[in-house]
C-alpha cells in the first residue's frame, strides 16, 4: 500500500495509521459512547472525506477546532498560531509528521487543497490540526454507537 516504513522494523503494517486514527477517536469520543473496532470504515470515511477537492477545501476552511478535544499525547505540541493558542498539534512532531506525509502520498486531492491553503490562508500547523480534527469529527460519526 505504499506505507512508510517504521524505524524499529522497517516494514509497517495494512492498519498504519488507521489503527492510531480509531485510538484518537476512542480518547475524545463523548462520555457515554463506544467506538467501535473498524479499520476499515476508519479507511473508507477518511478517503471519502478527501475525496473531491472543493468539499475538502470548504471544510477545512470551515473546521471549527476550539471545540474540539484532541488526544492527549497532542497536548504537548502547541500551535504557534495565535489564533489558534488554545488547539494543538505540531508538525515538528516526528508522528504528526510521518501522518501527515502518508496522507500526503496516499490521498492527492489533499495535496492540492494543502498547496492552496498553505501559507496563503492558514499555517501548516494550522492546517494538519483542521484536518485531523476533521477526520477525528467524521470517525467519531461514523463509529461511535
Amino acid at each position: 500500500m505504499g506505507n512508510t516504513p517504521s524505524d524499529t522494523t522497517g516494514v509497517i503494517d495494512d492498519e498504519f495509521p488507521w489503527f492510531h486514527m480509531l485510538q484518537w477517536a476512542g480518547q475524545v469520543v463523548p462520555s457515554g459512547k463506544v467506538v467501535r473496532y473498524d479499520i476499515d470504515a476508519v479507511r473508507i470515511t477518511t478517503q471519502k472525506l478527501c475525496s473531491n477537492e472543493i468539499e475538502l477545501f470548504e471544510q477545512i476552511s470551515t473546521e471549527d477546532i476550539s471545540d474540539l478535544q484532541l488526544p492527549t499525547f497532542l497536548d504537548e505540541f502547541p500551535l504557534t498560531d495565535e489564533t489558534y493558542s488554545d488547539t494543538t498539534v505540531d508538525m515538528g512532531n516526528p508522528t504528526m509528521l510521518e501522518f501527515a506525509t502518508f496522507f500526503i502520498n496516499q490521498m492527492p486531492i489533499l495535496s492540492q487543497v494543502r498547496y492552496r491553503m498553505v501559507p496563503r490562508i492558514i499555517s501548516e500547523d494550522v492546517f494538519w490540526h483542521k484536518f485531523f480534527s476533521l477526520i477525528l469529527r467524521h470517525i467519531i460519526q461514523t463509529l461511535a454507537s
